[in-house]
């Protein structure tokens, strides 16, 4: 189980709406092992057009760091859905994963070392959102 520490909460500027219900509450947390497989795999399907495999990759891995979003299933978080997402709202997604990892890797022994390991997977993941990373 994650930590609840490494798990942020914060609310979409637009939302996803389905069957008429506007979901804006959203919980981003760092990837699991079993979430990134699940990216991996779905990365393996060739990209949409006009994205390169790596900016793909990194979409795919972003819908990943998705916890919760109203009462959606965690199943509905794809790299493909996350495309169809307002960019407002794929901004906030990233910037939240971001704050994740940092405040992950901000968890060190008191030799300075990580502690239990860095948490990372966002560098050279291809996408440009102005130094945001999308997933922890």
């Amino acid at each position: 189980m994650i930590p609840h520490a490494f798990l942020l909460t914060i609310v979409l500027p637009v939302g996803v709406e389905v069957d008429g219900q506007t979901h804006t509450e959203c919980e981003i947390g760092p990837i699991t092992m079993a979430g990134a497989m699940v990216a991996d795999v779905e990365a393996a399907e060739p990209p949409p057009a006009g994205l390169d495999e790596e900016t793909w990759r990194g979409m795919c891995r972003a819908a990943r760091n998705i916890r919760r979003l109203g009462t959606l299933p965690p199943e509905t978080f794809t790299g493909r859905w996350l495309l169809e997402m307002a960019e407002a709202d794929g901004t906030a997604i990233f910037e939240a994963a971001a704050g994740v990892r940092a405040r992950a890797n901000s968890f060190r022994k008191a030799d300075g070392g990580p502690a239990g390991g860095a948490v990372s997977g966002g560098e050279g993941d291809g996408l440009d959102r102005g130094g945001a990373a999308p997933d922890a």
